[in-house]
């Protein structure tokens, strides 16, 4: 059956398409009463006409709702009841009885039915259809709030590890794609000109980098739209009427089929936009419900941020980690040369398989002796081994995990690892941030012999949010600092973007597209500190 109009119950109305399972053995009342239903509300009902076949096709189904009658001839509707509360002890389900069966009734509010009609009544077909809205209502409020809390709950773990705007942002982000399967999320803050700047992603890094100009986003994309009309936009085919558009074209090459974008606010302030990209089509109903809800807790999260940064002044954070444990990569890369070896590592950058690039330089060693030594560990390859001021300089690609990987999940920004006496020690920042005690047990949770030590800094000359690179995203940042590492800006070049990209995995394409984009920030940024100055 499909629906055929909306109207509104007594007790409740549903925004979306209800669909329902309507089990009797009466095949004449279920279809009767199947037309009822949808001319009472917004239902899509599915018959089925025994306890067997209503098992069936609940499990192809999975309806919003079961109605059924008592006697199912093969058995009886508690017996279907047991079966959808092992599958959802939630699920409503409102159970069909014959005029006396007053012990049934009593039975099957016992046994936890949602509620109950008696059939023959004169007006049946509203009862049933105002009682399967509010059940259907009921349960999905119960599911939002549910869902609600433990978003929140996640928000005051961060909150209470993080003062960094950045950090918090790619918790969530990575969350959306991590826990609820997005094929990408981004989120951008507002400007002071009130364009939206792209803040930090999860997923397809590429899409950002390729509709995003120096005037801000690509015309019309959703975004960009949300900046402009303060509501939330919905695009449910990305085959259809946006096709045309240059910034849909990117989107399908990244595969994706639709997209959500909402406003960030929190009691009535904007403070930027969220995007969320999938890979199908089109959207569930209730999933530009779900992003509202993550947009407004991201609000809430960062107006608490500014709040508690207040308190910290104007301080940042250096992380400092050293880790003895001799499984460690790079650890065990030294155990294998002779004497006690120091090996500096400028440029780290976690590639999406999960393994770890360094660019290394290595004291007092041959590159005959390094890549010796590589061979004899399994966690590490060695690439492009030279001399270079006096030193040996290579690629190490390393296999997770490694300290640089579980710091760098925790929202610690790289700056250097040094291994030497046993020793790796590895020191990143995290702008406006208190010591964050999650990090000790990530490190403890894959590493021995784990130490961290935070150190405070008033100089607000060194803070992170007064830096060139605080504009450009992790990878950009990543991919800048691993090219001027390598020699790329040198002349002669020490290393070009193919040989570059090969090592971290990636196309060639998306590594100079990073790296194009993250120049272009930097300078711009200079650019503007100079003509302010």
């Amino acid at each position: 059956m499909t629906v055929s109009s909306r109207t509104s119950t007594d007790s409740a109305v549903i925004p979306e398409e209800v669909t329902v399972l309507l089990v009797d053995d009466d095949e004449h009342w279920a279809w009767a009463t199947g037309e009822l239903l949808e001319r009472e509300g917004d239902f899509d009902v599915e018959l089925a006409h025994s306890l067997a076949a209503g098992r069936e096709r609940f499990a192809e189904l999975d309806p919003d709702c079961v109605v059924s009658d008592y006697q199912l001839g093969d058995g009886d509707g508690l017996e279907l009841l047991a079966t959808v509360h092992e599958a959802d002890p939630d699920r409503p389900f409102v159970l069909v009885t014959g005029r006396g069966d007053e012990s049934v009734a009593s039975e099957a509010i016992g046994r936890g039915v949602t509620d109950y009609v008696r059939k023959g009544e004169d007006d049946a077909g509203e009862v049933l259809a105002s009682k399967v809205a509010t059940g259907v209502h009921t349960y999905r409020t119960d599911r939002a709030l549910q869902r609600q809390r433990r978003t929140k709950t996640a928000v005051l773990d961060v909150l209470r590890d993080t003062a960094s705007e950045a950090a918090l942002c790619r918790q969530f982000c990575r969350r959306l794609v991590e826990d609820d399967a997005y094929a990408m999320a981004w989120i951008g803050t507002a400007e002071p000109d009130g364009t939206i700047r792209p803040r930090t992603s999860a997923g397809h890094d590429d899409y950002l980098d390729a509709v995003t100009t120096t005037d801000g986003l690509q015309e019309g994309e959703p975004v960009r739209r949300v900046n402009l009309e303060n509501e939330t936009v919905v695009v449910s085919d990305l085959d259809g009427k946006a096709a045309s558009a240059e910034w849909a074209r990117v989107a399908r090459n990244c595969g994706f089929e639709s997209v959500i974008a909402t406003p960030i606010q929190y009691e009535g302030v904007q403070s930027g936009a969220l995007g969320v990209y999938l890979s199908s089509t089109p959207p569930d109903p209730d999933e530009a419900r779900v992003v509202e809800e993550y947009a407004e807790t991201v609000g809430y999260a960062l107006r608490s941020l500014d709040r508690k940064r207040s308190l910290l002044a104007d301080q940042s954070v250096r992380v400092e980690v050293t880790v003895s444990d001799p499984g460690v990569p790079l650890l065990a890369l030294a155990g294998t040369l002779p004497g006690t070896p120091r090996i500096e590592c400028p440029s780290v950058v976690g590639r999406t398989d999960g393994s770890t690039v360094y660019l290394c330089h290595f004291d007092g060693h041959s590159p005959e002796a390094v890549a010796t030594a590589a061979t004899d560990v399994s966690t590490v390859t060695v690439d492009d081994v030279d001399v270079s001021d006096g030193s040996v300089r290579c690629a190490v690609v390393a296999e997770p995990p490694t300290p640089e990987e579980v710091l760098g999940s925790q929202g610690v920004r790289f700056e250097r690892t040094i291994v030497e006496d046993g020793t790796a020690t590895v020191r990143g920042r995290v702008g406006e941030e208190q010591p964050v005690s999650g990090f000790r047990s990530a490190l403890e949770r894959e590493f021995e012999g784990v130490s961290v030590q935070t150190i405070w800094t008033d100089d607000d000359s060194d803070l992170v949010t007064t830096h060139p690179f605080d504009d450009l995203t992790d990878k950009q940042r990543e991919y800048l600092r691993h090219a001027f590492h390598e020699g790329y800006f040198d002349r002669p070049r020490g290393a070009n973007g193919t040989e570059i990209a090969e090592r971290l995995g990636i196309a060639r394409q998306t590594f100079t597209q990073h790296l194009r984009t993250a120049q272009r920030k930097v300078v711009d940024r200079l650019l503007d500190e100079w003509h302010s100055g």
